[in-house]
């Protein structure tokens, strides 16, 4: 209970950083396969990780190892310049891991027309921000990095390993995961920083990608 009240007290103080990373992540204009945009908050990501002292992985998916699995999603063309990024904060040994899954890529923000903030802007009315990605899900992805470096700064060593997957192609069938658990990430425990209004959302119906022909 002490160490749940020490990283608490610790997210307060760090409030306004957290709401700056938020910002940050927001303002890149990375829409699913956008190509630069997306390395571009991969790096602001990896930049953060190593910051809290996580070793951190980051490689582009060899396509052809990710076709030989009966998960992968044949609809995108390649991960070039398009990278995974994972972080590790490691345990003193001896207890169970726990994996956090968040993807920084979003959907185009179009029609801009309706959008009545900058959808790039981040910018804050009444205590929410407002932009592509601020809930779905660069949100999740700012929480999984703060939750760490929270933990970090109260002086709270875990036993088991904290794994932190920053992955792309989400949106278009979740190749990015895929690749995180080939590369050999995985964990006792995961959780996946989807919003869902704070409920706890323990199963999902799962989803399936198909093409259909026809004559005309």
């Amino acid at each position: 209970m002490e160490n749940a009240k020490e990283v608490l007290k610790t997210i307060d103080k760090k409030r306004t950083e957290i709401i700056d990373l938020l910002r940050e992540l927001v303002t890149v204009p990375s829409v699913d396969e956008s190509g630069p945009p997306e390395k571009q908050i991969q790096r602001v990501v990896a930049n953060a990780l190593k910051k809290i002292g996580c070793s951190v992985d980051v490689w582009e998916p060899d396509l052809n190892i990710l076709k030989k699995h009966p998960a992968y999603v044949p609809i995108r063309k390649d991960f070039k310049g398009r990278p995974i990024v994972v972080g590790v904060l490691r345990g003193l040994g001896g207890g169970r891991s726990i994996v956090l899954n968040g993807h920084v890529d979003v959907v185009t923000p179009e029609p801009l027309a309706r959008w009545k903030y900058d959808p790039w802007g981040g910018e804050i009315h009444q205590g929410r921000m407002y932009g592509r990605g601020a809930s779905d899900m660069k949100g999740g992805v700012a929480s999984m990095i703060a939750a760490i470096e929270c933990l970090v700064e109260a002086n709270i060593q875990l036993k088991g390993d904290v794994i932190l997957e920053s992955v792309l192609a989400e949106e278009s069938g979740g190749d990015g995961t895929l690749a995180c658990l080939l590369r050999g990430y995985r964990g006792d425990a995961g959780i996946v920083t989807e919003p869902t209004g704070l409920e706890l959302q323990p199963a999902h119906r799962g989803g399936r990608f198909f093409k259909i022909s026809i004559q005309g």
